[in-house]
């Protein structure tokens, strides 16, 4: 055997013996890059603001919706959970609204929405002040409530939000919630110790969208319905509202439109 094939041979058997020796690492890079692209396409992109994430009954949500109180809730309580924030917006917030809403007749609710801002529109042109609400607001039953009230738990949080950025004294524009429309000025505010929660006694006139004594007990039941059922939820946010819900199913891309 010449020298050159000698050579030639051993420059394959080195090269086959490197290949080899280089083929768990390849395998190992090519595991890697496969769960990579893998965790891509498992990791839900995020909604825009117009985006329908949750459809629950009837009823569609926008991300924007479902995060509306985000930065409230956590100017007021910084300690409270992005997901907890969502799961209250959507249980006690969004829900009994959309709920009241589609039972109360339309026509009511545009009667005590213009009432209300009419209201709102004359004390503001009259200085804006609690005085002014008080003496035009005794018309419409406007009353002192007898005890002070914290920003969750007594309030929805769209009230809530509004009742506690006013200045004490100043009287809001109309806000409609739930049930009906408000119009409300801070009387007096109490701060707890080290800056604890502050609670407020307000002045309120209300202008509720159903005289019926049963209004409110049959939105809590159908919302309880609701809540019992099986809702569409965007993926991004399957995991936060899996304690809500006893089961979540996919909400598909077409349905996701506004």
């Amino acid at each position: 055997m010449t020298s050159q094939k000698k050579q030639s041979r051993s420059i394959r058997r080195g090269l086959t013996l490197g290949i080899f020796a280089a083929a768990p690492a390849l395998v190992i890079l090519l595991d890697l890059w496969s769960c990579h692209e893998t965790s891509k396409a498992r990791t839900p992109s995020k909604p825009g603001p117009d985006e329908i994430v949750i459809q629950i009954g009837p009823y569609r949500i926008k991300d924007r919706e479902l995060n509306r109180f985000v930065d409230y809730c956590q100017k007021m309580d910084p300690s409270l959970a992005l997901p907890y924030i969502r799961r209250i917006t959507l249980s006690d917030q969004l829900l009994p609204y959309l709920v009241a809403r589609s039972q109360a007749d339309r026509a009511e609710i545009s009667l005590q929405e213009t009432k209300a801002e009419d209201l709102a529109r004359l004390v503001a042109d009259r200085g804006g002040d609690i005085s002014e609400l008080r003496r035009l607001g005794a018309h419409f039953g406007g009353e002192v409530k007898d005890r002070y009230l914290q920003p969750f738990n007594h309030l929805k949080l769209d009230v809530a939000e509004i009742a506690f950025s006013l200045p004490v004294g100043q009287a809001s524009d109309a806000i409609h919630s739930e049930q009906g429309s408000f119009v409300l000025a801070a009387v007096d505010e109490k701060v707890g110790v080290a800056g604890a929660m502050r609670v407020r006694k307000f002045y309120i006139v209300f202008f509720p969208y159903s005289s019926d004594a049963e209004f409110a007990r049959k939105v809590q039941e159908r919302c309880k319905s609701l809540l019992e059922s099986t809702p569409k939820i965007h993926s991004m946010y399957r995991d936060t509202f899996a304690p809500l819900f006893p089961l979540i199913d996919p909400l598909p891309k077409k349905d996701r439109r506004p």
